[in-house]
């Protein structure tokens, strides 16, 4: 009896791991992860990191609104990373920027790879 409440309780808590995993992100939670990704490849300064931060997080907050209101068509996604983008630019040196140009692209492929004008989920 012993044995199978051991069992029973890690199932449980493995299934409640799971559950945890899968809930959807905040809009915080993404820029913060945003963040800490760009500030891994482009060796963002402090200042730097902290006013990218306020531009992913801007991003990330209406991209989700737009998402719990009908959906977000990968026009509308296009436009949103456009804006980010020139929020973000001018606060990078040349070195930074040429990454983030780098990175913005990779990003393009990847969206045009996904079917024109469906809702993201």
């Amino acid at each position: 009896m012993k044995r199978l409440l051991i069992a029973l309780a890690f199932v449980m808590s493995g299934s409640f791991m799971y559950a945890q995993e899968k809930m959807p992100l905040t809009a915080a939670q993404i820029a913060e992860r945003q963040t800490e990704k760009m500030t891994e490849l482009l060796s963002l300064t402090e200042a730097q990191q902290e006013a990218v931060y306020a531009a992913n997080l801007n991003a990330s907050t209406l991209i989700l609104q737009k998402k719990s209101n009908g959906g977000l068509s990968t026009a509308e996604l296009i436009e949103i990373r456009n804006k980010q983008s020139a929020q973000i630019n001018p606060l990078l040196d040349e070195g930074q920027r040429i990454k983030f140009t780098a990175m913005n692209e990779r990003y393009a492929t990847r969206l045009a790879e996904r079917s024109k004008d469906q809702p993201t989920k």
